[in-house]
């Protein structure tokens, strides 16, 4: 079994080896996800999975559920790779999401920022922005 950092430096050479400028932010999910499940972190990520029993404008990227109880118990939503996440927590978007969950990551990728009730819990880069 790999560790957690081997995981993390595959997906930072995936990541790197995606040219951003002919790109969408979809392009990296496949990364993204199997990241995640590799970290055997107990949880089950499901990409744009829409909850019908949610009431929510529009789909976030990624829904995250825990393995065992299979319930909701966060969002992931993706940005472009360039994209500076402090312009993003704030947004209607994002006001939207966390009215519906408590846990909601939003990364580009490279970084990545965890809000709890709204507003930041914690923050981690992975991959600085002059890597390009």
């Amino acid at each position: 079994m790999k560790t957690k950092e081997v995981e993390i430096q595959e997906y930072l050479k995936k990541i790197k080896s995606i040219d951003h400028n002919n790109t969408s932010e979809h392009s990296y999910r496949t990364a993204l996800e199997n990241l995640i499940e590799s970290l055997n972190l107990n949880q089950n990520i499901i990409q744009e999975a829409r909850d019908k029993t949610l009431e929510i404008d529009g789909t976030p990227d990624f829904s995250i559920y825990l393995k065992v109880s299979k319930s909701l118990i966060g969002f992931v939503e993706c940005k472009k790779i360039t994209t500076d996440l402090k312009e993003i927590n704030q947004s209607e978007q994002i006001q939207k999401y966390s009215k519906t969950i408590k846990n909601i990551i939003i990364t580009n990728y490279r970084q990545f920022m965890l809000l709890q009730d709204g507003k930041i819990k914690s923050q981690v880069t992975l991959l600085e922005d002059k890597w390009k």
